[in-house]
């Protein structure tokens, strides 16, 4: 008998709050958040903006309106800010002070409105009695906020497009651009309504737009987040795709510097920085706290958007040529100890500018690590965290860090990270399920191995690298392993294997609200989540050795897994496994299907995964597939051609017999329908048992908790039933939640009667 989990079901993990990074005040007694929580009794969500006390563990409510968001604080002072969008799309900035007397909403006013959708709030003081105010958002072609509530509308529904791209993950291009705005925050005497005294208030000067008509769009779509610019007393910092290049076809991106003295500047000069052999994407500037010097990440490659991220710093904005890289460069140039070969996701200063804190993938983790911030120091970086992974992290003026972060137990953690004399100390400040308890779930359930992988096929180094595996460690594959509740390792349990999407990305020990691991284990699954070839945080040589390798190293990897799992495992059910994955990992069921991998399974499922290699020509991020192919479909190589064509799952379609769920949404144009209805065209003329679940208003990722849950239902349900568990337990309401088209009740199909029932007998 399988012992299940009653407490975490699908339902009670998308009901689980969903908190965002916290945003420390400036000496970490209070931090800062924004908390969404979906209800399926009332089918509503629910969003908070809280301040978290943090000598008090206790939280206050600020805010509940759905519509505020991007809080942040005011300087060294008790006012928080927020952005709430109001009628006819505009944007309001609400400033309120936390007192004694008063809730943040009694003493909250409207500073000041934008004539459009906003976000990204940030808010600096940058001189005496001077804050500036920074906001991304829309801009129109002449350089104006974009409204598209108040925008013309066109009679005709036709668009056309004499450039890339048409359309960018989940919308359709217009001709509105991201932009960077900014003005100050002024003091100014208010009459008080009732009393007839007067008051001092911060009112918003009008936003001023920096890049108007220079073709700069920043932040960079489709993220469009606040960690592609910066605001300092010096002015601002941005990343921005190279404007003389094709979006589509390129990832290259310049650093633009924007001095301000008093941010009331009108059309400020831009500041190109030259960064000699960096060809490829950047993020995260950052400037110092005293905003005379700024961090940034950037690569190498042009076209490949998982090549390794360098850190570099400008010394002194005053002269932004001096551009010095902290990191590796390649073999023979090389500016701190080789032995770190990770690629950083973002990168901030200490407060007194000695330091530079970054984070990055290694081995399952998403890490924090410390670098010396000067220009000629070659040290090696320093992990501070040993585990989870990381959110966000705010170094503050005392030397600490309040960290965000997430594992495979918690959705959202936060820490303080302080410096002793041996070595950093991390203190849980809050917790949302207290290491799962809340859930019912337990660290010993947090297992990993690591297994021989397809590297280890090859002996000879010079054969290795011509196949572009050199790994910089053993040839060995990590992965991670996920115990059901009640486990008894005398008994076996049923075993899927969850191969992540990318592909060059990682399963990290961290909170997943569309494939969480501990969901399946729950339902009494071990739960295997391998770091195939391609993934992050073993080395960029282990990233790097996908390219051209799609169907190769990584499906060779999986097969070693199965392998090592039947001969090392004896609690896993090898009569009883399935696979599933997402995007790539969608991809590679429907490779196994097509190979003898795929005969071992009892059931594959394949959310908009690629069926025809060749249909990536349909893709919005062209440069993505060109790299991993090795080169332009519409190039005329043969060899680039043969590439592309070698590894597409469509050429093996005759061997397809294992059944498979096939998920595939609409709003998908990374990986467009076309690709999910060929596979189920396919598995059902071939009269594979297939089922076919769609939703028309999600994208690449089924975001939306009903749909979510309906995912959910059906996928265990699918798998479920052919490894012999129980149905997964349903929501209340759940029953009639997806609709069957092509079903007949049994009432209608009684009416069918043979013809020769009806013949009258003369």
């Amino acid at each position: 008998m399988t012992v299940r989990n009653t407490n975490f079901t699908p339902t009670s993990m998308l009901s689980a709050p969903r908190r965002e990074p916290g945003i420390p005040n400036w000496d970490g007694s209070k931090i800062l958040y924004r908390v969404q929580t979906y209800t399926f009794s009332t089918h509503k969500w629910s969003h908070e903006i809280r301040v978290l006390d943090v000598q008090a563990n206790a939280s206050e409510l600020l805010d509940d309106n759905p519509k505020s968001s991007s809080p942040c604080w005011v300087g060294k002072t008790d006012i928080v800010a927020v952005l709430r969008s109001v009628e006819k799309g505009r944007t309001e900035l609400r400033l309120g002070e936390l007192t004694e007397e008063q809730s943040w909403s009694e003493s909250s006013y409207v500073a000041g409105v934008f004539n459009g959708p906003v976000a990204n709030l940030k808010i600096r003081e940058v001189g005496h009695n001077r804050i500036a105010y920074v906001v991304s958002g829309p801009a129109a072609p002449d350089g104006s906020m974009y409204n598209d509530q108040e925008a013309p509308k066109p009679r005709s529904s036709g668009r056309l497009y004499k450039s890339l791209f048409v359309r960018h993950w989940d919308s359709y291009v217009t001709a509105a651009r991201q932009a960077i705005w900014y003005g100050v925050l002024l003091q100014r005497q208010v009459e008080e309504s009732e009393s007839s005294e007067t008051s001092e208030r911060l009112a918003m000067s009008d936003p001023v737009n920096p890049l108007k008509r220079t073709g700069i769009e920043s932040p960079i779509p489709p993220e469009a987040d606040s960690s592609h610019f910066d605001v300092s007393p010096s002015g601002i910092v941005l990343v921005a795709k190279d404007p003389e290049l094709n979006q589509a076809l390129h990832t290259k991106c310049n650093l633009y510097l924007i001095p301000l003295t008093d941010f009331t500047e009108g059309t400020p000069a831009i500041c190109a920085v030259n960064v000699p052999e960096m060809e490829g994407a950047m993020t995260s500037p950052s400037f110092s706290a005293d905003g005379k010097k700024i961090a940034f990440l950037s690569m190498v490659q042009d076209g490949y958007e998982a090549d390794k991220n360098h850190v570099f710093i400008i010394p002194d904005v005053k002269r932004p040529s001096w551009v010095v890289r902290k990191t590796i460069l390649g073999p023979g140039r090389r500016s701190f100890a080789e032995q770190w070969d990770a690629s950083p996701k973002s990168v901030k200063w200490s407060q007194d500018g000695r330091s530079l804190f970054v984070e990055a993938d290694h081995q399952g983790q998403n890490l924090l690590w410390q670098l010396s911030g000067s220009p000629v120091s070659t040290s090696t970086p320093q992990k501070i965290t040993t585990e989870g992974s990381i959110k966000a992290f705010y170094p503050l003026p005392n030397g600490n860090i309040i960290v965000s972060s997430s594992s495979f137990l918690d959705p959202s953690i936060f820490s303080c990270v302080t410096f002793g004399d041996t070595h950093p100390d991390v203190k849980v400040l809050s917790s949302i399920t207290n290491k799962g308890a809340r859930l019912g779930l337990h660290p010993t359930q947090i297992q990993s191995f690591w297994y021989p992988g397809a590297a280890a096929e090859v002996t000879n180094l010079s054969s290795l690298l011509s196949v572009r595996a050199s790994y910089s460690t053993a040839p060995k594959v990590h992965s991670w392993m996920i115990l059901p509740a009640g486990f008894d390792k005398s008994k076996q349990y049923p075993l899927a294997i969850l191969v992540h999407g990318g592909p060059q990305s990682a399963w990290n020990n961290a909170w997943q609200p569309r494939w969480n691991a501990m969901v399946y284990a729950e339902q009494g699954y071990v739960v295997v989540l391998p770091n195939i070839t391609g993934s992050t945080g073993y080395g960029q040589d282990f990233v790097d050795a996908i390219r051209g390798q799609w169907g190769g190293h990584p499906y060779r990897d999986l097969e070693h897994l199965v392998d090592y799992i039947q001969e090392n495992i004896p609690y896993v059910d090898p009569e009883r496994m399935v696979a599933l994955g997402a995007s790539y990992g969608g991809y590679m069921m429907n490779w196994v299907q097509g190979h003898p991998l795929g005969r071992k399974m009892k059931a594959l499922v394949c959310h908009d995964g690629v069926f025809d290699t060749s249909y990536e020509v349909a893709t919005d991020e062209l440069y993505f597939v060109e790299h991993d192919f090795e080169g332009p479909w519409w190039g005329g190589d043969p060899e680039v051609i043969k590439s592309w064509l070698k590894w597409s799952p469509a050429h093996h379609t005759k061997h397809w017999s294992t059944p498979q769920l096939v998920v595939h949404s609409e709003r998908d144009y990374r990986l467009t329908m076309s690709d999910g209805l060929a596979a189920f065209n396919v598995l059902q003329a071939r009269g594979v048992p297939s089922q076919f679940l769609t939703f028309p208003d999600e994208t690449h990722f089924v975001s939306d908790p009903e749909n979510s849950r309906v995912w959910h239902e059906t996928v265990l349900g699918f798998i479920n039933e052919r490894v012999k568990l129980p149905a997964p337990t349903k929501g209340e309401d759940s029953e009639d939640a997806v609709m069957e088209p092509g079903e007949v009740s049994w009432e209608e199909s009684s009416r069918i009667v043979p013809a020769q029932s009806l013949e009258i007998e003369n």
